[in-house]
């Protein structure tokens, strides 16, 4: 089809519909919309039928539009051609949030709104109670292209193989509460993130990556939180990967528990916190635990009792399923819904 005429016919559908307002009123009941294959058909009939009759049978202006609406987004997808590998191919193409089909089989979920755009979700950290990004399911985040969750249930636990099949520069991340923070330049563009995390060690002194965009500020943070104890405060809206636990002090202390990938330490994207006074980027405190997307590390051994009384220091969020903290949604006090009703999420997107 030739996209020009396509658009043409759009618009003398939209002025013919003005034309036929006038005697739609006096037709008999019925409306329009579009069939399996993509046909015009009446509202109460199996059968396509001509422009005219369609026309002649209009209720409300509005079917017309919607129906219109639903032309124009299919031909802005097929017009977008056949190398639709991520939501950045539509950003010219005037499409709203939403799903849309992709060159790679499966079906994304763009935000085309936030930060110019064009962002593809890859994943959706949950409070939703179950087990998806927990530690012994790290490698998620790196060379396990294990998928899980739906499209349609984005409040929950979700992965999506975009993941680790589209190469990204950028990265987007957007709380349940509508706080959001964007990431530019994060990598070189040659590099999916599950490929990008994985390059990363597992360290004491993770690179920060400032942030570019959005409504985060380290002044939203309250020292103390209407959360169960330990309270964290964020220190700074940098971005970390792959960190160890510092316990806000330099990386010579000696201290057992500093530095040590069995304390606490957040796989995958982190954020620096702390439990009491901030120190900036050498903060750093319980990243597993504090600020993580739920892939935490704890060896205490009353987390690990089954059968204790559960008041040790860190318990409250570092067991074996996923913790509580949702990115920076703890230490910010975002997370307002119920634990593990899934009302409390992250969302994550790259460009």
């Amino acid at each position: 089809m030739h996209w020009e005429l396509a658009w043409c016919m759009v618009g003398v559908v939209l002025q013919l519909a003005g034309n036929a307002l006038a005697t739609a009123a006096d037709s008999e009941s019925g409306g329009i919309g579009l069939d399996s294959e993509g046909r015009l058909v009446l509202a109460d009939t199996h059968n396509s039928t001509t422009l005219g009759d369609v026309l002649g049978r209009l209720s409300t202006l509005e079917q017309l539009e919607n129906t219109v609406k639903e032309l124009q987004r299919r031909l802005d997808l097929e017009h977008a051609g056949p190398v639709r590998t991520s939501c950045r191919d539509f950003i010219s193409r005037r499409m709203e949030n939403g799903v849309v089909p992709s060159a790679s089989g499966y079906e994304i979920w763009c935000n085309m709104e936030l930060d110019g755009g064009g962002w593809t979700l890859v994943a959706v950290s949950s409070d939703d109670g179950r087990d998806s990004w927990g530690w012994g399911h790290r490698f998620y985040w790196t060379n396990d292209t294990t998928t899980f969750g739906s499209l349609q249930a984005l409040t929950f636990d979700f992965k999506s193989l975009a993941l680790h099949d589209l190469l990204f520069r950028d990265l987007l991340f957007v709380h349940s509460s509508g706080v959001w923070a964007s990431y530019h330049n994060v990598s070189t563009g040659t590099l999916s993130l599950g490929a990008f995390i994985g390059s990363i060690p597992l360290s004491c002194a993770p690179a920060p990556f400032t942030m570019t965009n959005g409504n985060l500020t380290e002044a939203m943070a309250q020292a103390q939180l209407a959360q169960p104890p330990p309270p964290y405060q964020l220190c700074t809206t940098n971005l970390y990967f792959n960190a160890m636990d510092r316990d806000g002090t330099s990386i010579s202390n000696s201290t057992l528990d500093i530095c040590s990938p069995t304390q606490q330490s957040g796989f995958g994207p982190v954020w620096s916190a702390h439990h009491s006074v901030c120190t900036g980027d050498s903060s750093l405190d319980d990243p597993g635990s504090s600020t993580s997307l739920g892939t935490c590390f704890q060896t205490n051994l009353e987390c690990n009792d089954p059968t204790a009384s559960n008041t040790g220091e860190h318990c409250h969020t570092c067991r074996s399923v996923d913790p509580a903290a949702v990115g920076f949604g703890l230490a910010l006090g975002l997370n307002t819904a119920p634990a593990g009703s899934g009302g409390n999420y992250m969302r994550v997107f790259v460009r």
